[in-house]
């Protein structure tokens, strides 16, 4: 049985900074470790994710385990679906997409996970899901068959937010999407963080170390990046 501690460490005692997102299909294991190895010595770097919109590569469990033995920091599934998860990972965003009406990413894709959780006693983060206007139709928004909330509905986003607290949702998710041309307004960051009393994540657009800066001093905990790294304009 895993400790499970990665929640209160990582989301409640930690100090903010980034979390960098690994995608098996865009970034290959020995890339991935390369990165890491810079990534390891930077100190706004607080954690990684590993996860796909859609999963077309193989050996999830080997990514995972190599991510995992080149970090001391928690590594953290990001599964859009039942299929990309692993036993090596220290803990998982258990996420429902509740900006979204799609039945079936607020409770269909959960369920088939939970014969795994069970079986693992992986510790599960639940998370709310809140999709945002990044400026352009990102793979999440076609893959999830949903609309996301209009970038100028700061509210909309805010009341999506406290319903999930209200669920029980122990984090919130802003996502604009990977490779989004925009990452999820600064205004909406305040409005979100500041209506809750559990943490918000945000990730998607993020391009530069100030806009990260400022989104922190909007309310996210922690800012998600992926793309800015594969790409390398983050952390060359």
């Amino acid at each position: 049985m895993q400790q499970k501690r990665v929640y209160e460490n990582l989301f409640k005692r930690c100090d903010s900074g980034l979390i960098v997102l690994f995608d098996p299909d865009r970034t290959k294991l020995s890339e991935a470790v390369k990165k890491i190895e810079k990534l390891n010595r930077n100190d706004m770097i607080k954690a990684y994710f590993v996860g796909s919109s859609f999963q077309t590569s193989f050996g999830l469990d080997e990514y995972v385990k190599g991510v995992k033995d080149n970090t001391d920091l928690p590594v953290i599934m990001f599964p859009s679906s039942h299929s990309q998860l692993s036993k090596h990972a220290d803990a998982m965003l258990y996420m429902s997409l509740i900006s979204g009406r799609n039945p079936y990413l607020l409770i269909g894709e959960q369920l088939r996970m939970v014969p795994f959780i069970v079986e693992t006693g992986i510790e599960t983060i639940p998370t709310g899901y809140i999709l945002v206007d990044g400026g352009k139709i990102t793979s999440v928004e076609f893959m999830s068959n949903t609309k996301p909330i209009p970038r100028d509905k700061k509210d909309l986003v805010a009341y999506h937010a406290k319903a999930g607290e209200l669920f029980g949702f122990k984090l919130i998710y802003l996502e604009a999407g990977s490779g989004a041309l925009y990452h999820v307004p600064f205004e909406v960051i305040k409005a979100t963080s500041s209506f809750l009393d559990i943490p918000v994540i945000v990730g998607g657009g993020f391009k530069n170390i100030k806009d990260i800066e400022n989104a922190i001093k909007s309310g996210a905990k922690h800012v998600v990046v992926g793309t800015a790294v594969e790409k390398e304009m983050l952390f060359v």
